[in-house]
This record gives structure tokens, sequence and C-alpha cells, in this order.
């Protein structure tokens, strides 16, 4: 290992204390299991049973994951029983004196004095503490007492986090966010880093901005400032605290029969963020890699598009380990074992389903002639097809000798491959312990944690027979890999996301996992949504919608909307046996998941619509299941435009995807197929949004010929009057927003709905000081950005 160990202070953390055992006290003694909720790791108090989980599901709790995963980590889990009180100095195994973190998960009766004193004298001498919150009026035993009410009343003066509750913003809000604060500890930590969250019915939080309280993720879109923070942490005293305004990210899908719970645990990176939270409250991070050695190690792109950079280089990534513990069967000299991938892996052009492992440090793809090659060479190695190569060598994984390869996801977009203890070939005194991560987009990390032995005879890179990328070969390049590093292999944009067409009608579409696609797109359901009374199976209604929708040039004014996740316009059709696109049966539709489904209301299954603007109407598919398996449960949307754009939205998808046609069609022989039983990497996906457009204004823009839809200025400005000229091609809200260099919202108008044409527009920046501005125009879904100068 090059360098030395040594301990880094990051912002907001203090100094780093060795990796200990802690003991952590989940609460049960404030009606946490009340209503349909189920906020404890298990049944048993205050030991959970068995003492000696083999996996999350053997503790009974909706929050077993999070115990359990403390548990595997070394950490004592134990709960407070109702009836006990929390207490700071008394004469019990279970006073606040004896524990490292408390977690209150979504309590629902308040805190008396005494306790309030007892959390906050734990705090001043360095306790930690994790509060969930949920949406304002979440009282599920009704005795007047939600948890945001909870937390203000017992909180808010002494540590300056306010929960927003009845009249203020975003009190139940619901969506996905990576609007994170870099800065903050908990986003990058031993549980690995955070990239997105989500939050289903929670609220935000506003609190006094000082050294000691800050905000770590906000509203998708929003400033970074003092309010509308969906996560909080801070310190008071010696201890530190993190509250989040959301009890679903805890929740693993199990738990008392009969309540509705929803494994939101393994839902993007909730899982990572609240393991991050625990180990830095209770002053458990793990020690940070040794310091980075001076270099420039990067390379490509290769023939694909792929480059390469690692931990040791400047805008590389920081080291990362994660902690996987499902035991593959693999064991011994030149072994496989295949597992199956959470997700389809795109890579190479081709997505994948199935990994191959080789005991010889190397994942496979496809079906290679030469499989798990003992004998290293440069890359690329034609036999050896799609691989790669993360420390190929020729090793062993003998379980005799304390060598494994372990694997697991790590939120829902990372799949781990972990060589634990792996040796050299008839040398049993070495040791290498490295690991792969999986992403869905395509990118690849490895990671290496321990290489005792040799490092000049193994070749690590990327390759698809054919075309590669090698970052060593036996020693070249600086002597990679190294013990403490990370290497990043970034994919190509055409490896994740998809987008196709225009089909003979000029629509196209793209989805939200490729740049420039739509941002994820979902309406909340309230009562002011329309019940189709769609109930049962094969069935389905007209219904009228409250404006003309222009459809691959056809006007329409009604719309069949069938339980089988089809939308017809020009016939009521309720086909159970989905089939491609385009489909010789029927013509005009809208294919947001055709499957064989049922709609039953005794299942909990409703279609519901609402206009949600003067030019848009939402169609919610809500837990709708599969034929005969009342297990499987799928919440979508169809977003559609007077326009013709048409967006599909995916909430919840509890059940296969394969079987389902997703798409659009006009005419006899046009239309757009996203996927038909599976392909395309397996689409539509929970938390994707699909967006279908027209193709262009024909003959150009009314009143300019030839022009495109656009927005024009000029890009000096002298007397603080910015002209522009909006060219519509088909009716669009358009809002204007100007920002200064700094980011601040110096002006924002919004013009209503705009017809197809040529507008001038002014906007007055009088007064305005000179320097570089930024303009905002949203014209519709389009959304345009120029810079121009103010003198």
């Amino acid at each position: 290992m090059r360098g030395s160990w040594r301990w880094v202070a990051a912002l907001f953390l203090g100094t780093a204390s060795p990796l200990q055992a802690g003991v952590v006290l989940f609460d049960w003694t404030k009606n946490e299991t009340a209503g349909n909720a189920d906020w404890v790791v298990d049944h048993s108090a205050p030991v959970p049973t068995p003492a000696s989980p083999s996996g999350p599901d053997a503790w009974d709790g909706a929050i077993s994951t999070w115990g359990y995963e403390l548990h595997t980590r070394g950490h004592t889990i134990r709960t407070l029983p109702p009836g006990q009180t929390l207490t700071y100095g008394a004469n019990d195994s279970l006073d606040l004196s004896r524990v490292d973190l408390l977690i209150l998960p979504e309590p629902q009766n308040p805190l008396s004095s005494s306790e309030i004193q007892a959390v906050l004298e734990f705090l001043r001498n360095g306790g930690g503490l994790i509060f969930l919150a949920d949406h304002y009026a979440s009282d599920r035993d009704r005795d007047g007492w939600d948890s945001p009410r909870i937390w203000n009343a017992a909180f808010e003066d002494a540590l300056g986090v306010h929960a927003h509750v009845r009249g203020e913003r975003y009190n139940s809000f619901s969506g996905q966010s990576s609007n994170f604060n870099p800065s903050a500890a908990v986003i990058q930590g031993p549980a690995g880093r955070v990239d997105r969250i989500a939050f289903h019915a929670g609220t935000v939080f506003s609190f006094r901005q000082n050294p000691s309280v800050w905000g770590v993720a906000w509203v998708e879109g929003k400033p970074r400032g003092n309010t509308l923070a969906m996560v909080v942490c801070g310190t008071y005293g010696e201890g530190r605290f993190c509250v989040v305004g959301d009890s679903s990210p805890a929740d693993d899908g199990t738990g008392a029969p009969g309540d509705r719970l929803y494994d939101n645990w393994n839902e993007l990176d909730n899982g990572v963020l609240l393991l991050n939270m625990s180990l830095w409250t209770m002053r458990r991070e793990s020690p940070p890699p040794p310091p980075p050695n001076q270099g420039n190690h990067k390379g490509g792109p290769d023939k694909y598009g792929y480059t390469w950079i690692d931990s040791h280089t400047s805008g590389g990534p920081q080291f990362v380990w994660y902690t996987v513990s499902t035991q593959s069967s693999l064991n011994g000299d030149d072994q496989t074992v295949t597992l199956n991938l959470p997700f389809a892996f795109p890579f190479y052009g081709k997505t994948f389903t199935q990994v191959i492992v080789g005991s010889n440090g190397v994942l496979q793809f496809g079906n290679p002639s030469s499989v798990n090659p003992y004998s290293n060479s440069k890359l690329p190695m034609s036999s050896a097809g799609r691989m790669i190569a993360a420390f190929w060598d020729d090793l062993t994984v003998f379980n005799s000798q304390g060598s494994y390869v372990y694997y697991g996801s790590v939120g829902s977009d990372k799949f781990v491959i972990e060589w634990r203890n792996a040796r050299r070939y008839g040398d049993s005194t070495v040791s290498y312990t490295f690991q792969v991560v999986l992403v869905k987009n395509g990118d690849i990390y490895i990671s290496y944690r321990k290489l005792s032995g040799t490092v000049t005879s193994s070749t690590v890179g990327i390759q698809d027979g054919s075309v590669s990328l090698q970052v060593t070969y036996n020693g070249s390049n600086s002597g990679h890999p190294d013990a403490g590093s990370t290497i990043y292999f970034k994919a190509p944009k055409s490896a994740s996301g998809h987008q196709g067409g225009p089909d003979g009608g000029g629509y196209t579409w793209i989805d939200s996992h490729i740049p420039g696609g739509p941002s994820y797109l979902w309406y909340n359901r309230d009562n002011t949504w329309t019940d189709l009374g769609i109930d049962g199976d094969d069935v389905g209604k007209w219904v009228t919608l409250p404006f003309s929708v222009n459809f691959y040039g056809q006007s329409f004014n009604r719309v069949y909307v069938s339980s089988n996740g089809v939308l017809f316009f020009t016939t009521a059709a309720n086909p159970y046996s989905n089939g491609p696109i385009p489909n010789g049966s029927y013509s005009y539709f809208l294919a947001p998941f055709w499957d064989d489904l049922t709609s039953f209301s005794s299942y909990g299954s409703r279609v519901y619509a609402k206009a949600v603007s003067s030019s848009r109407v939402v169609f919610l598919f809500e837990n709708l299941h599969r034929y005969r398996d009342n297990t499987a449960s799928y919440t979508f949307e169809v977003i559609l435009d007077a326009n013709g754009t048409v967006h599909f939205s995916y909430g919840r998808l509890a059940g296969t995807v394969a079987s389902a046609t997703v798409g659009i069609q006009g005419g006899s022989g046009t239309g757009l197929q996203v996927t038909y039983n599976g392909s395309y990497s397996g689409h539509p996906e929970q938390g994707l949004t699909i967006r279908f457009s027209p193709g262009a204004v024909k003959g150009g823009v009314a009143g300019l010929s030839g022009a495109r839809e656009g927005v024009y200025l000029a890009r000096k400005v002298v007397d603080g009057r910015v002209p522009l000229r909006l060219v519509v091609g088909s009716p669009a809200r358009v809002r204007v927003g100007v920002l200064d260099a700094l980011g601040r919202v110096v002006l924002r108008k919004d013009y209503g709905v705009m017809s197809p044409g040529v507008h001038r527009v002014g906007l007055d920046l009088a007064g305005a000081p000179a320097g570089v501005y930024f303009l905002r125009v949203e014209m519709g879904e389009r959304a345009y950005r120029e810079k121009f100068v103010v003198r």
C-alpha cells in the first residue's frame, strides 16, 4: 500500500474515530405500529429474535432491514418497548446513557417534557438521534398528534429545525430528488454514495441556517437554502442528529399481516442514506482510504465511447466500498457461477440480465468461447467476449481457505460482486479483496480494498472481444491497481437510456434516463380526481376529453380507457393479449402498459382522471393487478396534451414487466414501440418517464416563413430592456425567468398559453447592475436557455 493511513475530517464531520461497535435503540413507546404502520425492527422487544438473524426477513418489522444492516456491521440492536419511557441517567440497560444512537421512526404520541430533556441531554453528551417524520395529518392513531407536530413541539426550539405543517408548502410531498448538499457527510459515507432518494407523501423542513444545522437534500429544482429541505442534519453539544421528512424510505415492505407496506428501502438510494446517517450520528465512520498518489491515470475513449479514470487523479471518483452479504456458491480453482442481475445492464451495445462470475477475477456476459481464462493477457482477447477484468490473474476462491465471492444490490441501481480474500494459485499466503459495482446506467466501478501480493501479473480493463479499454497489463501504467483505489469506467450516453423515431407520422420518443430526456413526471392524486368506475376484468369506459387532442394529424375529443392498460381513440376494445407495435388489429391508441390486467376495486385497483391544466389531462392507473396474480401491482400514468405530446410515467411496478407492450400507434402501420415483452432492457420501470413528441410544425411557423420554434434575443442589453422574439410552434404555456450570475431570480413572467406564431415581448431590467444574466423560457414541455450581458 503506497502512503500511510491518516484520518481526514470531512466538512461537518469533525475528527473521525476508528470503527467500533455501538448500541442502537429503536423507539416503540410512541405507538409506531398504529394504523397501517409497522415501524419496528422486530415485534420481539427489547431484543429482536433471533439474536443472530440469517437475513433482514428473519426479523418481522417493516424496518427490519435497517436494523439488520446495522447488526451486520457489528452494532447491537435494541427496541424500547411500549410502556417504557425515554430516560437519561437512570439505572436501566435501555437508558440513553448506555446507547449510541436513538431512532424515533414516525412517533404517533408526543414526548413528555422529561423525555424531551432526556433526549437533549443525550445529544449534549455525544449521543446520536435520527427522527423520521411523515406528511402533515399523518395521525394514525387519531389522538391529535402527527409526527411533524411532535418534532416541532419537542425539538424545534432547541435544534432550530421546523417541520412544515398545515398551511405551509410541501407538507405532503412525493417525488424524487438528487438536489443534495455535496459537502454533507451522509451523502458520501461508509455505506456508499447517495445519488437519488424518493419521498412518498412526506413533509419538508425550514431551519435556522448556522454552523450547527445544515440542509442535506432539498425538493428537486428548489434552491439549497434554509427551507424546502427534505433532510436536515446538525449538531447539538457533542451530539449529532438528522431528521428526515418521510418514513417511507425506511420501509422494507415486510411487517405485520394486513399492513400496507412497500419496499422503499431498496428504492433508489434510500437505504444507503439512512445507513450513512446511522453511522455518522453515532460516530462510527469507517476510516478513509490512504491519501491519493500523484498521477494522471485515465484513458479512453475507446471506439465505443467508454472512458476510465481512477481515484488518484484530479476529477476522478472517491474510493468507495459497499458491504454485501450474500455468499455465492463459487468455490475452487477455475470455477464460475452465473448470477441474475436485478436490472438489465447495458454493456458495449447490448443489455444483459445475467453475469458470469469467474474465480480468476473476471466478469463475462453472454456466451464467450473462453470462460474464466486463468492466464491473463492484453486486451482485447477475442475469445473472452464481453468481459470486465477486475483483477484478472490465476486466482483461487477456496472457501476452506477463507476465500469467497459475495454479491448483492445497493439501492435500486447498483449491483456489487466482491472477491473476498482470493488467493493466487499455489500461494495461499497472499490475499486479494476487490469488488465490481455495476450501475444500472452502464457505469462501472472497480475498487480494491486489500492487495497483499503482487499486482504486476494481472490485467484490468473492459472489452467486448474486439474493442477494449485497458487500464493495466502486468504492471503497466504505474503498477495499477493498488489498495484503497477505485477505477471508474464511464459508459457512453448510448449505453443507458433509450430513444427512438421518428415514425411515419413524425413522432419520436425518449426516456428520462438519457441526456436530453424528460424529468420524471408524476401527478399525485387527491380528492379532486375523478374515479372512472372501471371495475373488473377486460372492462373499459369512454371518457370525454376536456379539449380536442391532435394525435397523428387527427383530432379526437374522447378516448376509451381499458383496464388492460391501453387507451383507444377510435374503438372500444379490451384486448387482454398484448401485441407488438405497429399492430394490425388496432389503430390510434396509447399503450402505457398493455398486459392482461384487472381493475377490481375489491383489491384496491382504480382508474382515475383529472384535467391538470387547460391543455393537459392525466389518467392514473392505480394498483392494477395481473390476471390471477393479485401479488403483482402496477401504478402508472398517461399524461396527454392537446398538441399530441404524450408522457407515460411509472410509479410502483411490483411484478413482471417482461410481458407488456409500451408504445403509441397512429393509423395502420404507423407507430412507435418502446418495448414488447421485455425488449429495450425490460422497460418500463419504476421512476421512469417516457415522452412521445409529435413532429415539427409543417410549413414553418405562421407569420415567419421557415422559422424554427425557439427563442431569439439580443446578446447585449444597454438600456435595461430585453427584446424577445418567441416563435411558438403549437399552443403552449410560456413562462420566462431571468437569473443573475449567482443564480438569484431577478424576474419572472407567465404569459399563459400562446398561440402558434411569432410573439415579440420585452423584459424590463431597468436598474439591474451590469453583468452576465441567464434567460430561461419554458414553452410547454420544452425549455430554452440563453445568456446575455447587461451593460
